[in-house]
């Protein structure tokens, strides 16, 4: 994005090849800078090259049916009639034709102008005015013949022209990883040539001056560059949430039934004694979901966990989402908030940006069942996976380098062995291990720097682990929808594109503990004749402490660790608040903070108590006046 600032861009566009994977984060660069971010894609399908871009909401849900029909049709190898779906989802849409190797520039190379001015004509036939030919010039042999031959043509078929540089990079410098990365998407070597593969340095966002009259000798294509621009007027950056669309009683409304939900919850789930204190918490509450517009993204979230309650199917509600007391009422989650001294600001306020995150553990024995019933329930068109960009590590980017310099796969594997998984060191700490593997030689110098280069870098799309999208309009409104390689509905755009979307992401998580408690659950029913109510267990029974103060915790759900075990041999246990707080100690800020051994010295009395401020002594007495940070420690 500084590049194009720097070029004087005062819009600029993005068009993934046959995606929009960029797109919503392209767009939240460009407000950064003041930029107007146009949103496209490249269409490469057979020897056809078009670029599309989207004058509106309406031309970017085309754009999106038409990648979804071309990534289905993908998948069940089908052929496409790429003609018809621009006919039948055309509208507001600008098309770019001419692109370089795409079918009229195949034909004009070849000199049959009369092929080549079919296909004009039959994009003629679906864009009208909103058709232009693009030209180029990068400095390639045969450049300046290409460009004659392309302003000619466009001017005998009366086509405009504009001016493009197929921009691939954002500087000059940055060719070297563009065409590595180029080789690694073809498994080709760098020391291999391919047809397709970029030639030169010069497909960089270079600024008009280096392009006119120098290059392309026109003014008029590029005063069409800004009149196109002012013409795409496509905001995917919603300043409001967009819930999924509950299922309510007749004549009634989301705020109504929310209150009524929860005010079933509260005669059911909370003792009459502590109703009066969990009524103010339930109405706080609701002030701050009715201020945020989010009643019916917690009736959804009920309905889906109801019909796992329906099913017999267990689950659990869990993070930020066990703070809400209203998420308790809705049986969505299994703890008390108020009893637990928990705090909704931590998971909701009205100072929040972007969605709240609902996590849902469900038995991984029949979590697709859950999932199933949510695609009968909202549709197949407004459900799918969430996805999740793949970034280069240390050792993805070593493996993937050294394939495409031409070492031995074994000879890297021996290599990857030797460096840590996640590892969040540079290549700079493992150049001793990787000279010692691939040798002193010039290349290795090369490959460094290389693998530098990669590290961070988009790698792939993924799914998501358990993130479910599921919209109140059909998804092509939002996102083409693409498949996983096995067979899984998963939208473009990660957790964090779609919140930046205004979505609602749900994550329908599996959790194996969950299996084993409904197998143990059925076996003891089987053997004992004993039905056991899981949710009714008391929290203090002593002999569940005394083995937990054992030290013999496998198959204990997060207290089972090694490291974890000989936490519990310390601190003992006696409450469940200890128990909490022995959790949440075994998170990365408490160990990088290294609190846990002060907690354990004033827990056994071998370390007075202290309080930054006596004010505080009621929020820090379960750990003992030590401030606890599960994420992070403050500086």
């Amino acid at each position: 994005m500084g590049a194009a600032v720097e070029a004087g861009a005062s819009a600029l566009a993005l068009t993934d090849v046959n995606g929009v994977y960029g797109a919503v984060r392209f767009q939240k660069a460009c407000r950064k800078v003041g930029v107007r971010g146009i949103v496209g894609t490249e269409l490469q399908v057979g020897e056809e090259r078009l670029v599309l871009l989207a004058q509106s909401r309406r031309g970017y849900a085309g754009i999106c049916r038409i990648l979804t029909e071309l990534k289905r049709a993908e998948r069940q190898e089908e052929g496409t009639d790429l003609s018809a779906l621009l006919q039948e989802h055309g509208n507001d849409l600008i098309c770019l034709s001419g692109l370089r190797g795409g079918v009229i520039d195949r034909a004009l190379g070849r000199r049959d102008r009369h092929a080549a001015a079919g296909r004009l004509g039959e994009l003629r036939d679906i864009f009208d005015d909103r058709l232009f030919f693009t030209l180029s010039h990068h400095a390639l042999e045969g450049d300046n013949r290409r460009l004659a031959t392309a302003l000619g043509f466009a001017a005998q078929q009366k086509i405009p022209t504009v001016a493009t540089n197929d921009v691939r990079y954002a500087t000059a410098d940055d060719y070297r990883r563009y065409d590595l990365l180029d080789c690694i998407r073809r498994n080709a070597s760098i020391f291999d040539s391919h047809p397709d593969r970029p030639h030169n340095a010069e497909a960089w966002m270079k600024p008009r001056r280096l392009l006119y009259p120098g290059l392309i000798p026109r003014e008029e294509p590029f005063a069409r560059i800004d009149e196109i621009a002012e013409s795409c007027h496509c905001d995917l950056l919603p300043d409001r949430v967009i819930s999924p669309k509950a299922e309510l009683p007749k004549g009634s409304n989301p705020v109504v039934h929310l209150r009524q939900l929860c005010e079933q919850g509260l005669s059911r789930r909370i003792d009459r004694s502590a109703q009066r204190n969990c009524r103010e918490q339930m109405e706080r509450e609701l002030r701050v979901i009715r201020a945020l517009d989010l009643e019916e993204y917690f009736l959804v979230v009920h309905e889906v966990v109801m019909e796992a309650r329906r099913r017999g199917i267990r689950y659990a509600g869990r993070g930020s989402a066990a703070n809400s007391l209203v998420a308790y009422l809705l049986w969505i989650t299994h703890v008390n908030p108020v009893d637990q001294k928990l705090l909704f600001e931590r998971f909701l306020h009205t100072g929040r940006k972007g969605t709240p995150d609902i996590d849902v553990d469900f038995d991984s024995e029949r979590r697709d069942e859950i999932i199933a019933w949510i695609e009968e329930r909202f549709g197949v068109e407004q459900t799918a996976m969430t996805a999740t960009v793949i970034t280069y590590g240390l050792r993805s980017a070593i493996r993937d380098v050294g394939k495409a310099y031409g070492w031995d796969l074994e000879q890297l594997n021996r290599l990857t062995a030797e460096i840590r998984s996640y590892s969040p060191a540079g290549v700079e700490k493992y150049e001793g291990v990787i000279r010692r593997h691939l040798g002193d030689a010039p290349l290795v110098e090369s490959f460094l720097r290389s693998v530098a280069s990669l590290e961070g870098c988009p790698r792939h799309l993924g799914l998501h682990s358990g993130g479910m999208l599921f919209t109140r309009e059909p998804l092509y409104r939002y996102t083409p929808v693409q498949y996983s390689a096995n067979g899984v509905r998963v939208a473009q755009f990660d957790k964090d594109d779609v919140e930046a979307l205004g979505l609602i992401k749900f994550d329908v998580l599996g959790l194996r503990m969950l299996a084993t408690i409904s197998e143990a659950r059925e076996l003891v029913a089987r053997h004992e004749g004993e039905r056991i109510d899981f949710d009714r267990l008391p929290l203090d029974d002593k002999g569940v402490y005394e083995l937990i103060r054992s030290g013999e915790t496998l198959g204990l759900f997060q207290i089972e660790s090694q490291g974890q075990m000989h936490l519990l041999a310390k601190t003992q246990p006696e409450h469940f608040r200890d128990l909490v707080v022995q959790v949440a100690l075994f998170r990365p800020g408490p160990l990088q903070g290294e609190m846990v051994h002060p907690y354990t010295r004033r827990r056994r009395g071998l370390e007075p108590v202290e309080y930054i401020h006596p004010d505080l002594e009621p929020a820090l007495r379960d750990t003992y006046g030590l401030l606890i940070f599960q994420e992070q420690i403050l500086e």
